[in-house]
């Protein structure tokens, strides 16, 4: 990540640590946040782009990132960049205390057949194919 993703990373992390509850125009003490929304939150999808803002301006130029909701399709050219979007993705968990959750991760080749040696280094992070 460059250092401004991790800047604009850092300072996101800060505002949405704690909440406050209004309560007749009366806010309470700074509550830590524990959890997310609903899933029907109509708030869900902006959140969503201002957590998901930082991952799509990294300096990841042959990456490809397609997101829909708090899903994300990431098309690689090459096994090589595996082990550069691990560390972005590791990056970013870390600063916005997300997790990236493996087992629920597929891959799948877009050249009409498996690629072994792809899927070799995916197996040791439990993604299926």
């Amino acid at each position: 990540m460059t250092e401004s993703t991790q800047n604009t990373c850092a300072e996101f992390s800060i505002i949405f640590a704690f909440i406050q509850i209004n309560v007749n125009g009366f806010l309470s003490r700074p509550l830590t946040q524990l959890g997310g929304l609903r899933q029907d939150d109509p708030l869900s999808p902006i959140l969503s782009n201002l957590a998901f803002g930082p991952l799509f301006v990294a300096n990841m130029p042959s990456i490809k990132l397609l997101a829909y909701a708090d899903y994300l399709l990431v098309l690689l050219p090459d096994p090589a960049h595996l082990a550069r979007l691990h560390t972005q993705l590791t990056n970013y968990s870390a600063t916005f205390n997300a997790r990236i959750s493996l087992r629920k991760t597929q891959a799948f080749s877009l050249f009409g057949s498996p690629l072994p040696e792809r899927y070799s280094t995916l197996r040791g992070d439990n993604v299926t194919d």
